[in-house]
């Protein structure tokens, strides 16, 4: 066997064994792209659903504020709730929500006062906050600068949350 023959035979070898080490290398780098893109799909859900969890926890404690006789009672409660519910979803909730979350409560706690100050005064106020119809602070003329300031805060607030949550859920 000469030179040439063992060429011939040991060309097509080297480049079989090249292209098959290519596709071996190939086909282990899409499947760990594909691992990566299902396991950030996975994350991404799951923090879809935490966001999804987050407003409706809010918002149930928003309507419990609203419509309880016995809400500021309970305000406790409501902040255990809602801060049980950002301990358990911690992982995929930023810093800011956490903090918007609980200025929420507690904006909704100051203005469940306010109604409650007025309830006499103004009692279609408090008639309107049961029924879960808007505060417009400008048609209450009775209202001081500071508690039109409160009921603007819940309303900023509770939008800043509603924004959030809509861009990460991308409705």
């Amino acid at each position: 066997m000469n030179l040439s023959d063992g060429l011939t035979i040991l060309v097509p070898s080297l480049v079989a064994l090249i292209g098959t080490a290519v596709t071996v290398w190939l086909a282990f780098r899409q499947q760990r792209v594909q691992q990566r893109h299902e396991r950030q799909s996975s994350i991404q859900q799951d923090r879809v659903a935490a966001y999804k969890g987050l407003w409706a926890t809010l918002e149930e404690v928003h309507l419990l504020m609203r419509t309880d006789k016995a809400a500021l009672q309970k305000y406790n409660q409501c902040m255990t709730t809602i801060n049980e519910y950002l301990m358990k979803n911690d992982l995929y909730l930023d810093d800011e929500d956490r903090a918007l979350s609980r200025r929420y409560v507690v904006a909704l706690k100051k203005v469940t006062e306010l109604v409650e100050k007025y309830a006499d005064e103004i009692p279609q106020l408090k008639a309107g906050w049961a029924i879960t119809a808007p505060l417009i602070p400008k048609k209450i003329a009775q209202f001081q600068e500071e508690e039109t300031a409160l009921i603007t805060t819940l309303n900023d607030v509770r939008e800043q949350i509603l924004i959030k949550c809509r861009r990460i859920i991308g409705v």
